[in-house]
């Protein structure tokens, strides 16, 4: 089997497997980015009334905001809203959710405390950062498992094993260059196709012998 079939054998088998599952999944995707989106939000807000210094909370803003951008990315861009995208955007919601309540627990424990025991400042080293920084580390890995969905969904394909698929080269490589300036890789058809020959049309076609 020669490389170019390959590539579209592959494609065949991904493009026809999306396209099934494709049905529903877009407006469930918008709508559960937007809740994640908000619980984001309410993290950021308990994270504020948590009294410290250490290194796991001044970078969970950072992470925070790198996973509200992720997010973002896949509710302005249709073609990223696959079904395995929106498993990935569930289980980081699930780690999201585990955080907020954490913090709103250690919130809340530093706020009981009397004035003459001083409030318990997080610091590094202290069981509760350490819980944190397991949360977090549950968390950042999500990001890079939905970074890695992503990555892999059929941007701009069309077409059937029997006519031939076409793809929309120009959206691809928008979206591509979207993908990359958010999540810092490329779509895996993207790297694929952007080397090969192009028909003057802009549009990359081939078919399965």
């Amino acid at each position: 089997m020669t490389d170019q079939l390959r590539i579209w054998v592959c494609i065949y088998v991904d493009f026809a497997k999306s396209s099934q599952e494709a049905i529903g999944v877009t407006a469930s995707v918008v709508s559960l980015i937007g809740s994640t989106i908000t619980l984001i939000q309410q993290v950021r807000n308990a994270r504020d009334r948590v009294k410290g210094a250490s290194k796991t909370l001044d970078s969970l803003s950072k992470q925070l905001e790198s996973l509200n951008r992720s997010l973002s990315l896949v509710r302005d861009e249709k073609a990223l809203q696959t079904a395995a995208v929106e498993q990935q955007v569930r289980a980081i919601a699930e780690v999201a959710e585990e955080l907020r309540s954490s913090l709103d627990a250690l919130a809340a424990e530093q706020q009981k405390r009397s004035i003459p025991q001083l409030i318990h400042s997080l610091k590094a080293g202290d069981k509760e950062d350490k819980q944190l920084a397991d949360i977090l580390g549950r968390l950042d890995r999500a990001r890079d498992l939905l970074a890695l969905q992503v990555s892999v969904a059929q941007v701009g394909v069309v077409g059937n094993l029997k006519e031939g698929f076409s793809v929309a080269f120009g959206m691809l490589m928008d979206t591509n260059k979207k993908v990359n300036a958010v999540l810092g890789t490329n779509l895996v058809l993207a790297e694929r196709l952007q080397n090969r020959e192009l028909q003057q049309t802009g549009t990359y076609q081939d078919s399965i012998p």
